[in-house]
């Protein structure tokens, strides 16, 4: 249950970020149709995609930075 809850505080997260951010062009978000279309597709890819060993590497992990342009 608790991977559950991260799971789904994860996908809130990018939802949050795609919905207010710029990372979709107004083109992309056309062709989803909808936010929760999109958070369909995102939760079927999440489910049916293996995960490869390298993306869940901690030490290539500490070098990520993300910023948030709060203009």
């Amino acid at each position: 249950m608790h991977n559950w809850y991260i799971l789904l505080q994860i996908s809130l997260l990018i939802l949050q970020l795609v919905e207010r951010g710029s990372l979709l062009s107004r083109s992309a978000k056309l062709s989803f149709g909808s936010l929760a279309a999109m958070a369909r597709r995102l939760w079927e890819s999440i489910r049916n995609v293996l995960i490869p060993d390298e993306a869940l590497d901690i030490a290539a992990a500490a070098r990520i930075q993300i910023r948030l342009n709060s203009s």
